[in-house]
């Protein structure tokens, strides 16, 4: 029964941390109140309020919930007047969050016939160019015409001033000796990168460089040492593949534990942040996320679990245990963002020896049916397709970006109709790119389409599903020839740049993990 395994995992938190006494008769409460939602869903009105009712009595925490579904009930009788006096009184509830509360507040708008606003993607703003900014671009646009030295001037120039480029600034800085063939200086500039920003960004790409560097004056071992370094601090990442790639080696498997073990495992990993036990407010947040998620209603959940979780950075075994009953609700996109937050919180030392159990949710194979499908129609590796997917929309069937682009491949409405008309499918929508059957389909479609005219090659045909296939074709006409790994840090803008690492990244860990016993 899923509300068992919803309630169990949720509730697993309070266990770890003696707070059990806080949540009186838990699992009975949240199960009245699915029976409740079940009830109101299937049409059984009468039951539905005769439960909700008793989940009102029995559990101040739960009766904003309970009143929420009366209301919604009443207004599907049109019966406006009960209908509104139920999300007031649910309003009075105690500790709801903002977002929860515009819910309500929503909800009785329409009753009155209020207009809701719209909401609208909106592009960001384009801020100014700083003078750092004029002089990377300048520095870049040397690099680019070959004129290194006149580059490294100006990228020294501008990693002299304050501001988002100067991390990057020195990391380009370092390249353009490597271009040179200047590799020890590459090196030197490299170590000292990493030693002024260990924690940047970039870290991962200095190391890997800092290895090509070593590889081309033929000093193998320290090359090897450089590259051994990113695969044990980051398996999953791009340039820890690229490192495994050239070197001719693998990692071992991915260990598959028993569940108890990798529970264990995740538990036992030190934490920067303070560990504390569950606060009267956490409790009553828990209570009502395990119960929206037991009645499948997990974007509500996620208002009062997102709050929750933010208190506790440091338990990772909570990451997961949420990450898994947003998963057992059926909300692949609430599982997935909590198992990403759980990915970037584990220490690099620790992430060589996650365990299979883990490394399943941060790297999930939902969707593989359809996958499969249209994977298998238009002749795409359906592990490139996930790869894209992971990257492009997070599992989100629903997401928009700010550029319009709508679903799980993050089609833009005039590419998907143009998709539809080549496909030969009359009637298209743009709300057709919510269906993930459509968003896969197309989307499958088009890496297809981008495959073949690139020959195969991943990372333009990537640059062309970022950046539009003109892109992809310029900078293709402008580095032939160019070595795979320049050319990689040569694609023309910094999010191409970045989304073609990160979607190489994510397909070549699934090649990995899927190879492995115990992945599903």
């Amino acid at each position: 029964m899923k509300s068992k395994i919803i309630i169990s995992t949720v509730l697993l938190f309070c266990t770890l941390n003696q707070a059990t006494s806080q949540l009186p008769m838990a699992d009975s409460l949240v199960r009245l109140y699915e029976l409740g939602v079940l009830s109101a869903i299937e049409g059984n009105t009468n039951n539905a309020i005769k439960t909700l009712n008793a989940v009102i009595i029995t559990s101040p925490a739960l009766a904003p919930l309970a009143m929420e579904q009366i209301g919604d009930i009443a207004a599907k009788d049109g019966d406006s007047a009960r209908a509104i006096a139920s999300y007031n009184h649910a309003l009075n509830g105690t500790g709801l969050p903002p977002l929860y509360k515009q819910r309500l507040l929503d909800k009785i708008k329409v009753i009155k016939g209020d207009t809701l606003p719209i909401e609208q993607p909106t592009k960001p703003e384009k801020p100014k160019a700083t003078e750092q900014d004029k002089l990377w671009l300048n520095a870049w646009n040397l690099e680019m015409a070959d004129n290194f030295k006149q580059a490294i001037a100006n990228y020294k120039l501008a990693f002299n001033l304050q501001g988002k480029r100067t991390e990057e600034a020195h990391f380009r800085h370092a390249l353009c000796y490597y271009k040179m063939k200047k590799y020890d200086s590459t090196i030197v500039y490299l170590s000292e990168f990493r030693s002024k920003f260990p924690g940047s960004s970039y870290l991962w790409a200095g190391l890997f460089w800092q290895g090509k560097a070593h590889f081309a004056a033929d000093r193998i071992e320290e090359a090897h040492n450089a590259w051994n370094e990113i695969v044990q601090l980051d398996p999953t990442d791009y340039h820890a593949h690229r490192a495994m790639q050239l070197m001719g080696t693998t990692i071992p498997n991915v260990p598959l534990m028993l569940e108890h073990s990798a529970r264990a495992w995740l538990d036992s990993i030190p934490s920067p942040s303070l560990r504390k036990s569950l606060s009267a407010d956490d409790s009553i947040a828990l209570l009502r996320g395990a119960a929206l998620l037991s009645a499948t209603q997990t974007d509500v959940a996620a208002f009062f679990l997102d709050n929750y979780e933010l208190n506790y950075p440091g338990n990772l075994l909570l990451q997961y245990d949420l990450a898994k009953a947003y998963e057992t609700a059926g909300s692949k996109a609430q599982a997935f963002k909590a198992a990403r937050r759980l990915a970037w919180r584990i220490p690099t030392k620790y992430r060589s020896h996650i365990p299979m159990q883990i490394q399943s949710i941060i790297y999930p194979s939902y969707y593989s049916s359809i996958i499969s499908k249209y994977a298998e129609q238009f002749n795409v590796d359906p592990l490139f397709v996930r790869a894209v997917m992971r990257q492009e929309s997070i599992f989100d069937a629903n997401i928009v970006s700010a550029a319009g682009a709508i679903g799980l491949m993050q089609v833009m409405p005039a590419t998907g109709k143009n998709i539809a008309a080549e496909l030969k499918e009359k009637n298209f929508k743009t709300d057709s790119l919510y269906n993930p059957d459509v968003a896969i389909r197309y989307g499958t479609y088009y890496l297809q389409k981008r495959l073949t005219q690139f020959n195969n090659d991943l990372v333009l045909t990537l640059s062309a599903y970022n950046a539009g296939a003109h892109n992809a074709t310029k900078w293709n006409n402008q580095r032939k020839g160019a070595e795979y790994d320049i050319f990689v840090e040569n694609i023309g803008f910094l999010e191409t740049r970045l989304y073609v690492k990160k979607v190489l990244g994510n397909y070549w860990t699934y090649q990995r993990l899927t190879a492995m016993p115990g992945y599903e």
